[in-house]
């Protein structure tokens, strides 16, 4: 459908409506992604707001709401899209946000903006609706630029539970023994990130298991009991030029009892003092981001 205002008809419009289209007309992706199915950006503080929101038949401006899902509730949802919207909400289920540059066009799930918002967009957030039982439900926000486009991390794993998908490798820093930063592509962390990775691959627990122990003791024990040794870096001061902590390192002696008081006595920022490395000599050390 088109629609041709003259200058004459947008004279006629009230103030708010002609700033309304205005905001509609210059939105990137206003063309392309109807008011249903259009993604929440995010703002600075966080929060999921509806920047192209319309008014309802009510004239009454309703935010979507980007929701987490439970276990059950992914289950419900995927048990009730096409296979091909289920296939593409894996791309997500690790959790790191999806160029809409790779969905769509050659290559990509998508003919285009439009098959990608009335296939798998507005399919899945019409169902998700009521799965959730709440109507401006959505499962998907967008970066500030619309290039990219996610769902929160509590319904990625809620996600990985149900496609019985691995947890994803942590994000490590590295460090040397002085506790200065390294570069995590170079050279001097590839031994060290290799071995962690065939650890982690090793690793059989997730977050949402129903256990006593918090996931972070049983991820940070599984490195210590595959044969990492586990160091214990004391901040003393800050690089300003490398904008990060300076630490003392120093060795554990058994890692177990240090992993489960750090927890017990400070969970998260004890965690940020705990690095492993593959020797007790080792000169690369890394933290994971658990």
């Amino acid at each position: 459908m088109m629609l041709t205002l003259s200058s004459n008809d947008m004279r006629r419009l009230s103030p708010a409506c002609r700033a309304e289209l205005v905001a509609v007309f210059m939105s990137p992706l206003s063309n392309e992604l109807d008011d249903d199915e259009r993604l929440p950006s995010e703002t600075f503080e966080g929060q999921s707001v509806d920047e192209s929101a319309t008014p309802t038949a009510d004239d009454v401006l309703e935010e979507k709401r980007v929701v987490d899902l439970t276990v059950e509730e992914a289950r419900d949802l995927l048990a009730n899209i096409k296979d091909r919207s289920a296939e593409t909400l894996k791309r997500f289920a690790t959790g790191k946000p999806v160029a809409l540059a790779t969905l769509i066009g050659l290559g990509g799930e998508y003919r285009d903006y439009s098959e990608l918002k009335r296939s798998f967009v507005g399919a899945v957030n019409r169902r998700l609706r009521t799965v959730s039982g709440t109507r401006n439900a959505a499962l998907f926000s967008s970066d500030r630029d619309k290039t990219r486009i996610k769902i929160t991390q509590k319904t990625a794993q809620s996600l990985r539970v149900v496609f019985a998908m691995p947890e994803p490798l942590p994000e490590f820093e590295f460090i040397d023994r002085t506790g200065n930063s390294i570069d995590a592509k170079s050279e001097k962390c590839q031994e060290l990130n290799a071995r962690l990775a065939v650890v982690w691959g090793e690793f059989s627990g997730r977050p949402s298991d129903d256990s006593t122990t918090p996931w972070a003791e049983r991820a940070l024990c599984h490195f210590a009991n595959a044969g990492l040794e586990l160091f214990v870096g004391t901040p003393i001061g800050w690089d300003d030029k490398a904008q990060s902590e300076i630490y003392e390192i120093h060795t554990v002696a058994d890692p177990l009892i240090v992993i489960h008081n750090a927890i017990e006595d400070g969970y998260p920022s004890k965690l940020d003092e705990l690095f492993f490395g593959l020797e007790s000599d080792a000169k690369v050390l890394a933290r994971p981001a658990l």
